[in-house]
């Protein structure tokens, strides 16, 4: 199961766009054919054929060859020789499935998603940490076998204030997901690109050349390739994150806008072909978390917030795109809500210390409580630190200020949680707007160069995303 579709290859790598595999299973792909809006974000980079470059790195990405293999697992974030362990015990594992061919494996009976068996081996080792000290996070991640590039994402300074809200284990297996739907997001951009060709070449009049138009110095060079499909993506604003036209859309007045900052791929089935708003699903969160250990909606009205786990996404997650996404909701729905249905709960009450307590250590929940699981909107402090700090926890007055997130002016920070089928019942009929706006590398480059300055730290050029 090749990441690059095999038509969609031969065309790509007659251009010197596509690299033929190495001897390590891996591709070298040119950044602007990498997914649906790859060729936007990089239209600055030249399609200079690869084979032309001493160093590619900047206009090109190394991604493995075929999805489930043991590049992939050094792509996800293994070093080589953890990766070589994990890919031995996959295979022996194929074969005691019968000797289903490695692509296979995935489908057979009570079988394990190669995704999950690769994460699964962060467990082998060790106890999780969430320590202040950097020297056990970088201890723990060693331990697993994690590569250097993996570990100075992860550990990246300008991110510590989202880091040390979740555990070392967290962020890993966070970061490997997201690679891994990276590369998928990348073989479905490839399949959809062979389509396109092959409705291109159907047309009359059509030239058999596979997206020559994309090639310097070709008689089409300027026009709009085959590749426009990439720009096609459904939902997402041509207007970029950081800009000042996105900052314009926050202002609404009569409405609440609330935020939320993710890595693109956890867009996929939001919007239908045209663009349109057709399920919200795929922005839910189902675990124990601040205010609900049943499935909500998470959102922030503190754009500063959403920026930061955005950058932190696209500082992680490799060859992918993240976005910020805009909900709008009238003032007037929100207040509309009975009291019952609507709940603000903040630091430093002890209601909050106890909900937190009970939510996040995953305690049974006392009778005073109890209205928080019927509530549709709860409004509140966002907490700080990982579920296993609030099971050590005897009780909710071990809960303190250390436990509040904070944004950089000291204030707590707050969210929006739209709980169960009555949250989403109430987002589905109410929001008025929702619009996605991607942070490209350029703006990802130039927010983290500033953050870095603001914190007296040296820049390390290769850390940021290209």
């Amino acid at each position: 199961m090749s990441v690059i579709n095999s038509q969609d290859a031969e065309g790509l790598e007659s251009m010197g766009l596509l690299s033929p595999p190495s001897s390590s299973g891996t591709r070298r792909i040119h950044k602007r054919r990498l997914n649906r809006s790859s060729d936007e974000e990089y239209r600055h980079l030249p399609l200079t054929p690869v084979s032309s470059q001493i160093s590619p790195d900047e206009s090109y990405h190394e991604i493995p060859d075929v999805l489930i293999s043991s590049a992939t697992l050094e792509y996800l974030g293994y070093t080589h020789d953890r990766a070589t362990e994990i890919w031995r015990e996959w295979t022996d594992w194929g074969g005691e499935l019968q000797g289903l061919p490695i692509e296979e494996l995935e489908d057979a009976e009570d079988a394990v998603p190669f995704i999950d068996f690769a994460v699964g081996h962060i467990a082998s080792y060790g106890d999780d940490t969430c320590d202040d000290d950097n020297h056990i996070w970088f201890t723990y991640m060693n331990a697993h076998g994690i590569n250097i590039d993996t570990q100075e994402a992860i550990m990246d300074r300008v991110f510590d204030w989202v880091r040390t809200t979740e555990s070392c284990h967290y962020w890993l297996e966070d970061t490997m997901h997201m690679r891994y739907r990276v590369l998928q997001e990348i073989q479905a951009t490839s399949v959809e690109r062979t389509r396109a060709t092959q409705r291109a070449r159907s047309r009359p009049g059509s030239s058999d050349s596979h997206n020559n138009a994309s090639i310097p110095g070709s008689q089409n060079a300027g026009r709009r390739s085959i590749s426009s499909v990439q720009r096609s993506l459904p939902g997402i604003s041509n207007v970029t994150a950081l800009s000042h036209e996105a900052t314009v859309a926050a202002n609404a007045p009569g409405f609440t806008i609330l935020y939320k900052g993710i890595d693109q791929t956890r867009l996929n089935g939001v919007h239908d072909d045209e663009g349109n708003v057709v399920q919200l699903d795929e922005l839910a969160s189902l675990g124990n978390f601040d205010f609900s250990n049943q499935k909500c909606w998470y959102f922030t009205p503190q754009r500063e917030t959403a920026i930061l786990y955005a950058c932190y996404a696209k500082r992680r997650e490799g060859a992918g795109s993240a976005v910020i996404v805009h909900l709008a909701i009238p003032n007037s729905a929100i207040e509309s809500l009975l009291p019952n249905e609507r709940i603000g709960v903040y630091w430093p009450s002890s209601e909050w210390k106890s909900l937190i307590w009970h939510c996040r250590g995953v305690h049974k929940f006392p009778s005073e409580l109890l209205r928080f699981r019927t509530a549709t909107l709860i409004i509140g402090t966002a907490s700080r630190r990982p579920a296993f700090i609030y099971k050590r926890m005897r009780s909710p007055e071990e809960v303190t200020e250390k436990h509040v997130q904070k944004m950089k002016d000291g204030c707590p920070a707050v969210q929006y949680v739209f709980q169960w089928d009555q949250g989403e019942s109430f987002l589905m009929e109410h929001w008025r707007a929702l619009q996605v706006f991607p942070i490209t590398a350029s703006e990802f480059r130039l927010w983290r160069s500033s953050s870095l300055r603001d914190l007296n730290v040296e820049e390390n050029v290769e850390a940021t995303p290209s």
